[in-house]
């Protein structure tokens, strides 16, 4: 059975494509000036190929359609920013739009509890390796051995300092 919702198109490109679900393709509605529409059909509804269709043969809407989507992301930014009490002083920077995997992933990572199984499995790792190899167990206390510890698993925090 088909569902008879669908996903709202957000999209700022899809005002110069129309989708026909017949042929599943979009049809390129820019106008040329002339009053002549390009008409291009472009195969399925990924907004990648759309936008690559506009810079390609149409890049003064392509530009129109990037600036829309900019300012869009940094409005997005500016509201995460207010929820979360971040620092707004970045705001009007490039990079203030976008993050890079590295934070998305350390932005939820989180610890394991003193209680679990996995923080107990890790801490008997470390102590099975001190004995083993006889190091002291203030080793436990340096930056280095604890960065390393760190990237392998950033959940677990060893305990110490």
């Amino acid at each position: 059975m088909q569902s008879l919702t669908r996903r709202k198109r957000e999209s700022s490109v899809w005002q110069y494509f129309q989708y026909l679900d017949g042929k599943k393709k979009s049809k390129c509605l820019v106008n040329d000036g002339k009053e002549k529409l390009c008409g291009f059909e472009v195969a399925g509804k990924n907004t990648t190929n759309l936008k690559m269709h506009l810079h390609t043969h149409h890049a003064d809407v392509y530009a129109d359609v990037r600036d829309k989507e900019d300012d869009k992301k940094k409005t997005v930014k500016r509201k995460r920013e207010h929820e979360d009490g971040s620092d707004t002083s970045t705001a009007g920077s490039s990079q203030a739009c976008s993050q890079t995997l590295v934070e998305c992933v350390n932005r939820c990572t989180t610890t394991w509890s003193k209680d679990s199984q996995e923080y107990k499995y890790r801490l008997d790792g470390v102590i099975q390796m001190l004995i083993s190899s006889g190091r002291p167990v203030t080793m436990v206390d340096e930056a280095d051995y604890r960065e390393s510890m760190r990237r392998c698993d950033p959940k677990f925090v060893i305990p110490g300092i």
